[in-house]
């Protein structure tokens, strides 16, 4: 599951706790949590919010830099950033079908996530075509509104429980890779 921390909550000394809190009433794995966070959130107070993130992802849980390549992101940054995961902005994702430039820039993410050991989700899938080029690029990870429109909280934990039912039944386990 994939929540957006905004910088209000990441500014807060509390986030460490109330999110440890929040794992423990609803019984989620830490690993199955990732927190979303844009680069630009850590200028403000940048120690405090690597402390803070540090934090959390001793809880077990990952956190994603989302909207990479559209602020102020670096090389240089991107391999000092706690962080798991980049998201692949999806300016980039829709500049796949228009041509080599687009594609160019996909492979690039993608090939520097890989040499940092990082995992990586293309936002924005909107299209088949869109789908098929990411996947002959090797990015396994996709989100957008080819697959699913973003859900309120109570509905998206009632799809949850009705996949764990449906794995359960089917001796499957649910597993967030």
């Amino acid at each position: 599951m994939s929540v957006n921390l905004s910088a209000r909550q990441l500014a807060d000394p509390a986030i460490v706790d109330t999110v440890a809190e929040a794992l423990a009433d609803s019984g989620l794995p830490p690993a199955s949590l990732v927190l979303e966070i844009t680069e630009s959130m850590l200028r403000v107070d940048c120690d405090a919010g690597l402390d803070r993130l540090r934090r959390l992802k001793a809880l077990g849980l990952r956190v994603a830099l989302d909207d990479y390549g559209t602020g102020y992101s670096s090389l240089n940054r991107l391999g000092r950033l706690p962080v798991d995961i980049v998201k692949i902005d999806k300016t980039f994702v829709d500049r796949l079908t228009g041509g080599e430039d687009g594609t160019a820039l996909v492979r690039s993410v993608l090939d520097v996530t890989r040499a940092l050991g990082l995992g990586c989700v293309a936002e924005g899938a909107e299209h088949e075509a869109q789908r098929a080029l990411l996947a002959d690029l090797g990015c396994g990870h996709l989100q957008g509104y080819l697959f699913a429109r973003p859900l309120p909280a109570g509905e998206a934990a009632e799809g949850l429980h009705r996949l764990r039912r449906a794995a359960g039944r089917g001796g499957l386990s649910l597993v967030n890779n």
